[in-house]
């Protein structure tokens, strides 16, 4: 990934903070804990997600940073990691073909206050900028890191970068899709 990509993956950042700002940053308390069905989230527990999802990436993300790293015997071997990052890529991103069944490291919380979610949501973006922008000029090309799903799979950092970003936009779609619901309160 070049500084060229790094860049992009940094405006879709600060798009998805945007509109995370723009659309829901008004809601209530009702409005954003209104579960559309039995079993969906509500969008606050989207936002949630995201941040709890990203986080549990940051550690190993971060290990990458530290002089001296050395991958983990299954992340130099693994025949997967390429494949599942590309699996990933396309069936995590912004265009919900299916809906997944959310490992339990990455689930959210089940009920907000709307002003410490987007303060935390906030301050979680503000994060990611900053690890994202502490690749510039100096991203490790050929890096696999370990899910923190499960020990088993490893992708390459090159596309963690990109399936946190296009994650961000998936749920950030499912919000928007629940706030155009007939039966979403106003």
């Amino acid at each position: 990934m070049n500084s060229v990509d790094l860049k992009e993956l940094l405006r879709q950042l600060d798009a998805c903070t945007k509109e995370v700002e723009n659309n829901f940053a008004h809601l209530n308390q009702e409005q954003l804990n209104f579960s559309p069905e039995n079993g969906s989230w509500s969008i606050g527990q989207c936002l949630s997600h995201i941040i709890k999802t990203n986080e549990a990436y940051f550690p190993e993300v971060k290990k990458n940073l530290s002089e001296g790293y050395r991958m983990k015997f299954w992340e130099k071997y693994s025949p997967f990691s390429t494949s599942i990052g590309k699996s990933m890529l396309t069936h995590l991103g912004a265009d919900i073909k299916k809906k997944f069944k959310t490992p339990k490291v990455f689930s959210p919380s089940a009920k907000f206050t709307a002003a410490s979610l987007f303060t935390a949501f906030s301050n979680h973006q503000k994060s990611m900028v900053a690890l994202y922008q502490s690749f510039e000029n100096k991203l490790p090309q050929n890096t696999i890191i370990t899910a923190p799903a499960s020990k088993l799979i490893t992708l390459p950092l090159n596309d963690i970068l990109k399936i946190l970003v296009a994650h961000e936009q998936r749920h950030i779609k499912q919000a928007k899709n629940i706030m155009s619901l007939t039966v979403f309160p106003k």
